[in-house]
């Protein structure tokens, strides 16, 4: 759950790293009581991350009210992981061009205009 000043974004991702829900919220009690339901309705396992634990006061209060475990979870650790999983440069580039194949050039001396 990312906490903002005046609202919420919550995503729900599965053992697969699947999103199975991604939404912004008010942060109010019915809307957050409301994204518990949805939450428990896709997996009565969820695990709450939220990336500011003093800012996320009523959040952690309905969750623990819905013996729902919440877990702290600062923006650079997720930045750091968000890193270790997309590519780089690099490797978009190397995708690229393996998915383009583009024609080698031949070594035979006759294709090269030097025929006798």
């Amino acid at each position: 759950m990312d906490i903002g000043k005046t609202h919420r974004y919550a995503v729900v991702i599965n053992a697969e790293g699947e999103r199975l829900l991604s939404r912004g919220i008010e942060n109010g009690e019915t809307e957050l009581l409301a994204l518990i339901g949805h939450v428990l309705a896709i997996s009565d396992d969820a695990l709450w991350a939220v990336d500011l634990y003093g800012g996320a006061a009523l959040l952690i209060g309905l969750d623990t009210a819905h013996d729902q475990p919440v877990a702290y979870l600062t923006g650079l650790a997720i930045h750091r992981r968000s890193a270790l999983l997309l590519p780089t440069k690099a490797e978009l580039r190397e995708r690229t061009q393996a998915s383009c194949p583009r024609p080698r050039p031949s070594t035979d001396q006759r294709s090269m205009g030097n025929d006798p």
